[in-house]
């Protein structure tokens, strides 16, 4: 029995550091994948807030409302580039998850708008907040605070990985 014991916890033990990466939730058909931020600058009174969703139902679903604790305020907003000025324009009608595929929130791109910040974020944060899609629901999910300018968690994650060998 003792023997049965050690190997099922060192099985699990192994399986966490996976599950830490993965930062994944799901909500009926949909798939979110790793929420993040960057770090605000001092005085900063807006952030983004970044993720992935797959669908792999048939039917299409929209990502409504997103809230990030410490803003006062969030909107959907799609970044477009107007003679070479970025524009930052508020999605009224949400974000559409197409059936089978997957839409990404990034820097230049979609993303969550958190305004009015109370008092910043500070890289290595978790920053809870919500999902809210017209079919799935809604779900709670932790935005990870990267460091300020960063362009993409992976980026980061990859300069990590190398700099340990």
């Amino acid at each position: 029995m003792k023997n049965i014991v050690s190997k099922t916890a060192l099985v699990a033990l192994t399986l966490i550091p996976n599950l830490v990466l993965a930062h994944d939730y799901k909500i009926g058909d949909l798939t979110i994948n790793h929420p993040w931020t960057r770090a605000t600058a001092p005085k900063a009174s807006s952030a983004a807030g970044y993720l992935s969703v797959t669908n792999t139902g048939k039917t299409d679903d929209v990502l409504t409302a997103a809230t990030m604790d410490g803003a006062g305020h969030t909107m959907l907003h799609q970044t477009q580039i107007e003679g070479g000025v970025a524009k930052m324009n508020h999605l009224e009608n949400g974000i559409t998850i197409p059936a089978g595929g997957t839409v990404k929130l990034e820097p230049g791109s979609y993303h969550i708008m958190a305004m009015q910040l109370k008092d910043g974020y500070k890289a290595g944060q978790s920053i809870s907040g919500t999902l809210t899609f017209k079919n799935a629901g809604t779900v709670p999910v932790s935005f990870k605070v990267d460091a300020l300018g960063a362009q993409s968690p992976k980026a980061e994650e990859e300069a990590e990985h190398h700099g340990h060998h």
